[in-house]
């Protein structure tokens, strides 16, 4: 009776190693998925900061539409302001009810 107990508690114990292994390929495999899917924003991103970089001179002030993404403002020697955003520059957290 003992033999067939500590059979089921080693037979339990190896399959929750087994979930969790395999929980944890899951989790892997669903971060490698969001990088994919991130990764043509991403290019656009480094393309829309080259071009300011090359045509913006240094100490102008940039007006960055989007929703938000701080990576957007990052260029260089410039000024960059998200618009919509608050008084000091940040991103106000929507679209405007009207243009």
């Amino acid at each position: 009776m003992q033999e067939a107990e500590a059979a089921r508690d080693a037979a339990a114990h190896a399959e929750s190693a087994r979930e969790q292994a395999l929980g944890r390929q899951i989790a892997a495999l669903e971060a490698r998925l969001q990088e994919v899917a991130e990764e043509p924003y991403r290019q656009m991103v480094g393309k829309v900061r080259r071009g300011v970089l090359r045509v913006v001179p240094r100490g102008a002030t940039v007006a960055v539409i989007s929703r938000g993404d701080p990576e957007l403002l990052e260029l260089g020697a410039r000024r960059a302001v998200h618009v919509p955003g608050d008084a000091a520059g940040d991103f106000a957290g929507g679209n405007p009810a009207d243009d």
